[in-house]
């Protein structure tokens, strides 16, 4: 039972000694205890106890006056002032409190003057609205601490009563005046224990802490800020303290102070203190019986360390539920497990992941359950080590992981040891790309390093992966799919094996493609050169700017000086490996040489027809490579297109080539002419050159 509830017992009752002796017993104990004393008065008053209550209110005034403690006599004067003082006596006993609570401050007497505070004195209403007032201002008397909204720490200087404001010398900063009206929005004071303010006041100090008690550093921030803060907080709270080269070795360290807590929330870490290391671990305790699994698993992990008692309690709960779900939910079980085994935790339980593994019916189905890539990795091992059916399995698991990591260790295993079954999983991903995404995705940026896909025809998964680029179930893969047709990607060792009769059929296809324009055009390039009989005009022209010529050559230096010597090296040292016949490091080099051969004869070929489009000669009379036109539709909205080359082709940017769709239609066309782009007529309106 409550205080406030032993007081209407009492009261109700007419046992108004004992609620006296209550009363004193709670002044002994807490004077400042003023939610008591002013329901416990007005209880009084309620029951005709008036007086009674008169003279006790005056025992807890006196009290609080002989300790000094002024802030809660001033609080008792305005919650119950008028229960036991007329209002002028209310506003004396309030300017006298004021008076001592700011007896050091020697703007005190003209903030009184400025709020009105000595006016008026009957009405007790307006004077608590002018004490707030004033109270509000005294934070930032001269020599204040602060902390100033988008400026950063500084001190008061100044108090200027005339002009009503305060002159701030803030860090590192020109010193600035604020107006008093505008200073409660703008400035907020820093305790003495504030990060900030001992960042002014002690910088040694806390240099020293630092190296001695990183953990009582943090805290200090911690205290310092009313929420919890991420990492990037506490670390630009700590600017000029911990430098960027020691902040991992300190943060380390830090962290592990046992009145510091971590909370995750939605992916967010967060940190903040306890009163104690006992709080701490009551706090801990209560986080981790208010948590699902995962979040009690992410709770042991973080305070394994902290305390052998606390740490105890929550493994014990943990294989108690591990065992709970073993039945119905294995792959909780199994989380729980490998938790508990990095621990030294699990061999109290019955059973092991190799038990699960044995009986699961379909492990495949429950190791996709098991959302960490790192579980999922141990068990696949798990299975090939008690099943004899893994090949199986890994051939189902090839089909169904999205990882890149764990498809390429699967595909290891398989072909290592069941080859046959690797053969009949890349048949699957590639007879049906769109049912197996991530895997297809994975298959093409392999670039045969792992799967050979020799004997596989090149052109139909050329075609594959280009009809991949507009179908939705690759839509979150469509930046990784384009990736694979740039120099060296995991796509390019399917062009040195197509024959000419497909190439043939491969360049329009890719023309037609979603591909980026510079991806297409250096891919039909390539062909044409390979091939040169589907090169029907060779000897046609290539514009560019000077900038993207010299980027050409760049790349063409780096072909003959750096990649092709590094080629033909990784060729001899392949050949020295033994049989080339099942030597894939061979013929792996030996594609890649055919590759950049072709590379080279095409930046040859296109070199040797460049011409270089110079914007002081550009005629912009008409529309021409080299110009910007400016264009307006019915509508009144405007738009400007950059005719360029195909290498400066890029339409997010509104640069077209001229052997585009859209630079043929605007070419040879003068202001007020109209166009039509993407079904909607747009009229000239000027033209300049590009630059």
């Amino acid at each position: 039972m409550s205080r406030i509830e032993q007081v209407s017992q009492l009261v109700n009752a007419d046992r108004l000694d004992e609620l006296e002796d209550l009363w004193l017993a709670t002044l002994a104990e807490d004077p400042a205890d003023l939610d008591f004393f002013v329901g416990a008065a007005r209880s009084l008053v309620d029951a005709k106890e008036k007086e009674r209550a008169v003279f006790l209110l005056e025992l807890v005034n006196e009290q609080l006056q002989e300790g000094g403690r002024w802030q809660d006599l001033l609080e008792l004067l305005e919650r119950a002032g008028l229960l036991y003082l007329e209002p002028a006596e209310v506003h004396r006993a309030a300017m006298s409190a004021l008076q001592s609570l700011y007896a050091d401050c020697p703007s005190l007497e003209g903030f009184i003057d400025r709020v009105g505070l000595r006016r008026a004195i009957e009405d007790t209403r307006k004077t608590w609205s002018k004490a707030r007032r004033l109270r509000a201002l005294m934070q930032f008397e001269s020599g204040a601490y602060v902390w100033m909204k988008d400026k950063g720490p500084g001190r008061v200087v100044e108090v200027n009563l005339e002009l009503e404001s305060f002159k701030l010398e803030l860090s590192g900063q020109k010193s600035l005046r604020v107006g008093f009206a505008a200073a409660n929005k703008l400035l907020r004071p820093l305790d003495e224990s504030h990060i900030e303010r001992r960042k002014l006041e002690a910088l040694e100090t806390l240099l020293k802490l630092k190296q001695d008690d990183p953990g009582e550093l943090l805290l200090i921030v911690l205290q310092s800020h009313e929420e919890p803060l991420v990492a990037a907080d506490i670390r630009k709270a700590l600017t000029g303290v911990v430098e960027d080269g020691e902040w991992t070795g300190w943060w380390a360290g830090a962290r592990k102070h046992p009145q510091v807590l971590a909370t995750s929330t939605k992916g967010r870490q967060t940190y903040r203190w306890a009163a104690s290391e006992g709080h701490a671990l009551e706090d801990i305790r209560q986080q981790f019986a208010n948590s699902d699994t995962d979040q009690k698993l992410e709770i042991l992990r973080k305070n394994a360390d902290r305390h052998t008692e606390l740490r105890n309690e929550m493994t014990a709960e943990l294989r108690q539920i591990a065992q709970e779900r073993l039945a119905d939910r294995p792959e909780e079980a199994l989380k729980i497990w490998y938790t508990l085994d990095k621990l030294g935790a699990a061999n109290e339980l019955p059973w092991s992941p190799a038990t699960i593994a044995e009986e699961a019916q379909e492990p495949i189905a429950l190791a996709a359950n098991l959302v960490e890539r790192s579980l999922r990795e141990r068990f696949y091992k798990v299975c090939r080590e008690v099943r004899s059916d893994w090949p199986i399995l890994y051939r189902v698991a090839l089909t169904r992981e999205e990882d890149s990591r764990i498809l390429t260790a699967l595909a290891n295993q398989l072909g290592a040891q069941s080859p046959e079954e690797l053969a009949l999983a890349i048949d699957d991903i590639l007879g049906h790309p769109r049912r197996r995404p991530a895997a297809f995705v994975w298959l093409v940026e392999t670039g045969e390093s792992v799967v050979p896909l020799t004997g596989r025809n090149p052109l139909r998964i050329i075609r594959q992966i280009l009809d991949a680029l507009h179908q939705a179930e690759f839509s979150s893969f469509k930046g990784r799919l384009q990736k694979t047709f740039e120099t060296g990607g995991g796509a390019t060792h399917l062009f040195t094996r197509l024959t000419e009769e497909q190439a043939a059929q491969a360049a329009p296809a890719i023309q037609r493609s979603s591909l980026d324009e510079h991806l297409r055009d250096s891919l039909v390039r390539y062909l044409h050169v390979r091939f040169p009989s589907l090169d029907k005009n060779r000897a046609t022209p290539l514009y560019a700017t000077g900038a993207s010529i010299e980027k050409r050559r760049r790349e063409l230096r780096k072909l003959q000086q750096e990649e092709i010597p590094a080629n033909r090296k990784a060729i001899e040292e392949a050949r020295e490996l033994g049989d080339l016949r099942e030597n894939f490091e061979y013929k792996a080099a030996r594609q890649r040489h055919e590759y950049l051969n072709a590379r080279l004869a095409a930046l040859n070929n296109d070199l040797s027809r460049v011409r270089i489009l110079d914007a002081d000669r550009i005629n912009p009379s008409e529309a021409r490579m080299g110009c910007r036109i400016d264009l307006c539709n019915a509508d009144g909205a405007t738009r400007s297109v950059t005719i360029l080359g195909p290498w400066e082709s890029d339409p997010d940017r509104q640069i077209v080539s001229y052997d585009s769709d859209l630079g043929q239609a605007l070419l040879g066309k003068r202001p007020g002419d109209s166009v039509a782009v993407d079904d909607e007529s747009w009229t000239l309106e000027a033209i300049v050159p590009w630059q």
